[in-house]
């Protein structure tokens, strides 16, 4: 069953799921969620510049998504960029994934220099053309 605390803002009993978990400490923080939302929404409101905790580049607040009035801790590009990357390697382990293991497996590219069936090599010699030959000069390119 969970643990009741009392938040010191509201002053209203919550349940620990309702508290940040304190690491350093351990325990929970005295301020619930929600209070807490509240309290960082309400200092970043007139603030006008934030360092991105990826890139270490102070920024203004409109390059930062928000969530609630409270800005995320990296910018946008970073935040992206992170996104695009991971978006990569996921890719990159399900063609892993994918591949096949048996070496065994025959491919079926066909390279263009196979010759051509007999059938069809026979087909050409009757029209009276040989067009698997290359008598004629090659074409020059019009630039």
């Amino acid at each position: 069953m969970s643990e009741f605390i009392e938040c010191e803002i509201c002053l209203k009993t919550k349940t620990c799921d309702e508290f940040n978990p304190n690491k350093k400490e351990g325990g929970y923080y005295p301020n619930c969620k929600l209070c807490n939302t509240q309290r960082s929404a309400e200092f970043w409101v007139d603030k006008k510049f934030k360092e991105c905790i990826t890139c270490g580049v102070m920024l203004p607040i409109r390059k930062y998504e928000k969530q609630d009035g409270v800005p995320f801790a990296a910018c946008t590009k970073c935040f992206e960029t992170r996104v695009a990357e991971k978006a990569v390697e996921r890719k990159r382990l399900a063609a892993i994934k994918k591949a096949p293991t048996n070496a065994s497996t025959k491919s079926k590219f066909v390279p263009k220099s196979t010759p051509l069936p007999d059938v069809r090599r026979n087909v050409q010699q009757m029209d009276g053309t040989d067009k698997t030959s290359t008598s004629q000069p090659p074409k020059k390119a019009k630039f």
